[in-house]
């Protein structure tokens, strides 16, 4: 968790994060996909790690190992992301899939698949977001 000041907080313990701005950190680069895959993470495509919403402008969120419950809305990601605690109530622990959302937008994949497919992803607007 960021709070106010950019430090970061993992299981207890506090680590600044580096700021985009340092010329002198090698990950302020922002290094983005050329090809932005999705899908579980038993794949031999590196999947991308980092996305954005153009849309709604928030991050996108991937849980391994789980689906979204057919039951939930749009209200429920408008109200609850990116609050991840919330959004778990609604997975559904699947092996083999993975769960995206962002705050208008989510889906449910078994395979790996691209951005790019129109079929799958024609009313998203994701990309990433750099520094996979």
């Amino acid at each position: 968790e960021i709070d106010s000041v950019g430090a970061l907080h993992v299981g207890g313990k506090d680590m600044k994060t580096l700021s985009t701005n340092d010329s002198k950190s090698s990950l302020s680069k922002k290094t983005k996909c050329n090809k932005v895959y999705l899908g579980p993470g038993d794949s031999s495509r590196k999947l991308c790690a980092r996305m954005r919403c153009t849309s709604c402008d928030f991050e996108v969120l991937r849980f391994h190992n789980s689906k979204w419950n057919d039951k939930v809305s749009y209200l429920f990601f408008r109200n609850n992301t990116p609050n991840v605690s919330r959004l778990s109530v609604n997975l559904i622990s699947t092996q083999g899939s993975a769960a995206y959302c962002c705050q208008c937008s989510w889906i449910s994949l078994e395979k790996v698949s691209s951005l790019d497919d129109s079929s799958i992803f024609s009313k998203f607007r994701w990309t990433c977001a750099g520094q996979c």
